[in-house]
């Protein structure tokens, strides 16, 4: 009997009843009387027959079939039967890992080994991803439910938003493939259909919005809100992340010697920094240690018996109350990140080289510079703050 061609496969005859037609070795194809064209193991194990649909052809052609036949025969030659082990298999599958379950150990193995503050991605998870997915096998997400997640973004007008829930789900969905849950990742959406192109943000403040703002942190009829009026005015006069200033702990501070020094393992660029505090910036922390001396963090989060550090939401909620109450009279919408924008430009303004701007908010060099430069500039860092600090007390002197 001729064995089975794949040109022979193409061409033959459908006829209306289901037959077999024979390669050898138990290796069948199974014609539907549909046109369905399927590969087929035929064999016995403990004494009975048995037939094992394989892959329909053309997903699987005959050079695969019989590579597949000579595994199933090492399978049956230990004593194993395919049939039962293909069902453990299935088995298997449907009891795959929730999206919950595989969140968890996407946090705990990948984003907190990488990120020095992982909060965000925390948000994202749980406010956007889970409600709807969480309970959801890793195994029947379709590009369909990625959709989903992402529009109910969309229908709340934040754009923003949708790209970096997308950005999320796709480092979590390819963290399953590399890891084995997945064969592909369903996540095939890009940011254009997601929130599309973002615009890069170019918020600076002039010198009379810092005099509106310097107005606003020094009113003294709200005390309660000292952490986030000081953590604002540091984030502007330092030139540092709103993160790494809530999360500022008096241990990396040295208010004799003037310097704050960043553990490589808080930073965004994972990178150790020193920061050189100018006189104003030693006034501010020196009023946050009349208040939290003793304890870890400068700044305790609201709420917090100290354990905590204050958050970049409690930053940013408090600027966009100000400006929502008109308490910042008509001033243009921004958020704490443009602070350290403004510290930058206005430094540049003054005469500040660019790789000494670049050094301070502890930025990466580019180019040749990331090759051929590795000066740290720290006598003009300190003196470039030292400049921006004396700027800035000018500036607001008059509202003393």
């Amino acid at each position: 009997m001729p064995k089975l061609t794949n040109r022979a496969i193409e061409r033959a005859e459908v006829l209306p009843k289901t037959q077999l037609l024979a390669d050898g070795e138990g290796l069948y194809l199974r014609i539907e009387s549909n046109g369905t064209k399927t590969f087929c193991f035929r064999y016995t194990y403990a004494g009975r027959r048995k037939l094992m649909a394989l892959e329909p052809y053309p997903v699987m052609d005959v050079a695969g079939a019989r590579e597949k036949v000579i595994e199933l025969k090492k399978l049956l030659a230990a004593n194993k039967d395919p049939l039962a082990l293909a069902e453990e298999k299935r088995q298997e599958l449907r009891q795959a890992i929730t999206v919950q379950a595989l969140s968890e150990e996407w946090m705990t193995r990948f984003i907190l080994q990488r990120y020095a503050r992982p909060k965000k991605e925390q948000h994202f998870l749980e406010c956007d991803v889970l409600p709807v997915l969480g309970k959801l096998l890793v195994t029947e997400i379709t590009p369909r439910h990625v959709a989903h997640v992402i529009g109910k973004i969309l229908d709340r007008k934040a754009p923003t938003k949708a790209n970096r829930v997308l950005s999320v789900l796709r480092s979590l969905f390819g963290y399953a493939v590399e890891h084995g849950y997945l064969a592909a990742s369903p996540v095939m959406m890009t940011k254009k259909g997601a929130g599309g192109a973002e615009r890069p943000r170019s918020r600076v403040l002039s010198a009379e919005e810092i005099k509106q703002l310097w107005t606003l942190l020094d009113a003294r009829k709200n005390r309660k809100n000292w952490r986030a009026k000081i953590a604002l005015k540091l984030v502007v006069t330092t030139a540092q992340r709103p993160g790494e200033v809530c999360a500022m702990e008096w241990a990396h501070v040295d208010l004799k010697a003037r310097i704050w020094s960043l553990p490589a393992e808080i930073t965004k660029s994972r990178r150790a920094h020193i920061v050189h505090l100018s006189n104003l910036a030693i006034s501010l922390l020196e009023d946050a240690h009349s208040l939290t001396a003793g304890q870890r963090y400068v700044f305790r989060g609201y709420g917090s018996d100290g354990a905590q550090a204050l958050t970049v939401s409690a930053l940013t909620q408090y600027v966009a109350r100000a400006l929502k109450a008109g308490k910042l009279g008509k001033m243009v919408r921004w958020t704490p990140h443009d602070l350290r924008r403004t510290a930058s430009t206005q430094m540049a303004n003054h005469g500040v080289y660019p790789h000494v701007t670049e050094k301070i908010l502890n930025h990466s060099m580019k180019g040749v510079l990331a090759v051929y430069n590795l000066g740290e500039y720290l006598p003009e860092r300190k003196a470039a703050l030292e400049m921006w600090g004396g700027v800035i007390e000018e500036w607001t002197s008059q509202i003393r």
